[in-house]
């Protein structure tokens, strides 16, 4: 760039124009200063402005939190300092230490050049809470982007200015489904389990702990802030805001304005999706069903279809029940379990879908309870058409909607307690079928829809199945009245329930 640079001053020189290069050419400055200046305003004055500019587009193509941002002019000088802590204009600077120094526990000689690497700066969590999360109302937001001090960017105005007088009118451009085209969401990289594993920040409308919950007056939706709720209005619900993929707009709106807070003790936290469209269990951990083999003396050897394609059954949307709501045992069963596993959300429809790319039709997860009646689910084996009334008494979700972007499953640890002692602990790393090979099975000939549920099955030890250690079944440690189960995921949350005595058996004309 100093040639580029040194070629236009010499043609300057030549002949002046009316121009600021001209003008600096003709006032005598050394030429190293004149270099260095131009090289300045060049990077200042144009730079900053420009890339602040197709960064801001990228904003609003990508991220309908911007969007609805942009669309308030209130809320844009906002919007544009969380544009440029997110993605700066220019990531690196560099600076000559004038005299020997240290800077964080490394030596610098004095002419030792130090790169200042901007954009890891802006996230540090030190000086940001949830510093990879876009949230175009963060204040304060005191990010080095323009860097402060003697150094600080002379094109900084300028930028500010340009990206609030652009960004408010090319939001009313903006498609609103734009970023997924005819083929679906954008594809993410697929990781181990089937799960997104981003190599920087995710910025999908910031990061989002969504709750269906009861303060008194009927179910509302909010996002969790702490030990808060912030509530939208009483008639929204979270499957309309999937179904409407308006989910990262009512985000940013629940941070914003809420229409009400709540704190977290004072409120009844129910299943985010009370009824959803579907729920498919799956299983996906075939230690598992060794296991479930090995405790009924079963050979552990397992059949080629269930390495052919992952296999599944619908559970009951009608049974769903909150994270720590009671479930009474099953009626008529003496045989009670839990099984501790995580429920993925289809945030954007689709329909024979490839395993490659099916997992970025996933918004979210949630811990899933699939609650059985074992001797039940004796004689449904033996009918063999899938499972019935063994499955059929209750399901927990909960207790949240976790977006993708705020967790990474494949390194969540999971756990599951019985009266407060651990049965067994594991992730979703064991998983042998992925969450995107199940969401691509579960699509082929039929459409998925907006909170459509996917789940895991049963991480390998999280039952009590698997635990048994006598031939007779019926004398092994089953479910009793009083119990208290809980599961946990990092960053999941915890569910939390006790057990109730089941309801009287209304027996069929065989007794059953």
């Amino acid at each position: 760039m100093v040639e580029y640079l040194r070629g236009i001053v010499a043609a300057r020189r030549r002949s002046l124009k009316d121009d600021l290069t001209s003008v600096l050419a003709a006032a005598g400055l050394p030429e190293d200063e004149l270099l260095g200046s131009l090289a300045l305003l060049l990077t200042a004055g144009n730079d900053t402005t420009v890339n602040l500019l197709g960064n801001g587009l990228t904003f609003l193509f990508t991220e309908p939190a911007a969007r609805a941002a942009a669309a308030d002019p209130a809320a844009v000088p906002a919007l544009v300092e969380e544009m440029l802590r997110l993605d700066p204009p220019l990531h690196l600077d560099l600076r000559k230490a004038t005299r020997d120094v240290s800077l964080g526990g490394v030596d610098v000689p004095a002419g030792g050049i130090v790169w200042l690497v901007i954009g890891a700066a802006n996230q540090d969590p030190r000086a940001f809470d949830e510093p990879g999360v876009f949230d175009p109302a963060r204040s304060p937001n005191r990010h080095l982007t323009f860097l402060p001090g003697h150094h600080h960017c002379i094109g900084a105005p300028l930028a500010r200015l340009a990206g609030g007088d652009h960004l408010h009118p090319a939001a009313g451009t903006v498609p609103r489904d734009h970023t997924r085209g005819t083929t679906g969401p954008p594809r993410r990289q697929q990781g181990r389990a089937g799960l997104a594993e981003h190599p920087g920040p995710v910025r999908e409308g910031g990061r989002m702990r969504w709750v269906t919950y009861d303060a008194g007056s009927g179910p509302r939706v909010g996002i969790l802030d702490g030990e808060s709720v912030r509530g939208l209005a009483a008639s929204t619900t979270l499957l309309g805001l999937l179904s409407r993929d308006e989910l990262a707009e009512a985000g940013a709106s629940a941070r914003r304005d809420p229409v009400e807070v709540r704190a977290l003790d004072e409120v009844r936290l129910l299943a985010p999706l009370p009824r959803p469209p579907s729920v498919r269990d799956g299983l996906s951990f075939l230690d598992h069903l060794r296991g479930c083999y090995k405790a009924l003396g079963r050979p552990t050897e397992l059949h080629e279809a269930w390495y052919r394609t992952p296999a599944f059954y619908f559970a009951n949307v009608g049974s769903i029940v909150g994270p720590h709501d009671d479930v009474p045992i099953a009626p008529g069963s003496a045989m009670f379990d839990f099984e501790l596993e995580v429920g993925a959300v289809i945030g954007w429809g689709g329909r024979d879908l490839h395993p490659d790319s099916a997992e970025a039709h996933i918004v979210g997860y949630t811990l899933f309870n699939d609650w059985s009646a074992r001797d039940v689910q004796l004689r449904d084996s033996a009918q063999g058409i899938g499972m019935g009334k063994s499955k059929d008494s209750a399901s927990t979700l909960g207790p949240a909607l976790v977006t993708v972007d705020e967790v990474e499953p494949t390194a969540v640890e999971l756990s599951v307690t019985l009266n407060g002692e651990e049965i067994t602990r594991g992730t979703l790393t064991q998983m042998d079928w992925s969450f995107g090979e199940m969401v691509a099975f579960a699509s082929r000939g039929v459409d998925l829809v907006p909170g459509d549920v996917i789940c895991s099955g049963t991480v390998p030890g999280g039952c009590l199945l698997e635990h048994v250690d006598t031939p007779d079944l019926a004398q092994a440690r089953w479910l009793r009245p009083g119990d208290v189960v809980s599961l946990r995921g990092a960053g999941l949350g915890e569910t939390r329930q006790t057990v109730l005595p089941a309801a009287p058996l209304v027996p069929l004309r065989t007794g059953f």
